[in-house]
């Protein structure tokens, strides 16, 4: 392997670090379920709420964990206008399933008459001026205006990549993909 080779490989294995992170109930989850995703708090956006063993053992005695990639996750205290063609899609596909939620949503920002007279250039008006929102409020605005089934379904069809949000100081990650796997802890598995 040439030098320049493995100094990429070497940063590739920096970016792709994965971390182990746990949530803690007493109700046996076994999977990420977005139907819950709304239940208690939701400080740092829509998720499955995961942190250290300590916070998660704090919670409740059903403990699981999760490997992930700490590149994966979006500050929840960023600003959704870092990527308004995001939100723009998230919206605009928001309003594809539900016009009249949108109708109800969009008149709080933008001067509509009537549900058949959104535009795409409407929502991309409504991007704009979500653009300043946190991404956490962002998630929690739309998830309340459209159910938060539907919010998880568009997000994740147009955020493929994502795995939820994060806050450094509080140590919490939102997990919103229901596709990471959760693996039930054992205290054996402490080091």
């Amino acid at each position: 392997m040439k030098f320049k080779e493995y100094l990429k490989q070497d940063l590739k294995d920096l970016n792709e670090s994965t971390l182990t992170i746990y949530h803690g109930d007493n109700h046996e989850t076994k999977k990420i379920d977005p139907k819950l995703m709304m239940n208690g708090n939701v400080q740092e956006g829509i998720g499955i709420y995961f942190g250290n063993l300590v916070v998660a053992k704090s919670y409740g005695k059903d403990i699981v964990q999760a490997e992930v990639n700490q590149k994966d996750f979006k500050p929840s205290r960023g600003t959704v206008k870092r990527n308004l063609k995001l939100a723009y899609n998230i919206l605009r596909d928001l309003w594809h399933i539900d016009p009249e939620s949108m109708y109800y949503l969009i008149t709080d920002w933008v001067e509509i008459v009537e549900i058949e007279d959104i535009t795409h250039d409407d929502i991309r008006l409504l991007a704009q001026k979500m653009g300043s929102d946190e991404v956490r409020n962002f998630q929690i605005t739309l998830a309340e205006a459209f159910g938060v089934e539907n919010f998880v379904k568009i997000w994740n069809k147009v955020y493929p990549k994502n795995t939820g949000t994060y806050d450094k100081d509080t140590g919490f990650y939102a997990i919103i993909n229901p596709k990471v796997p959760l693996v039930p802890f054992k205290e054996q598995d402490e080091i």
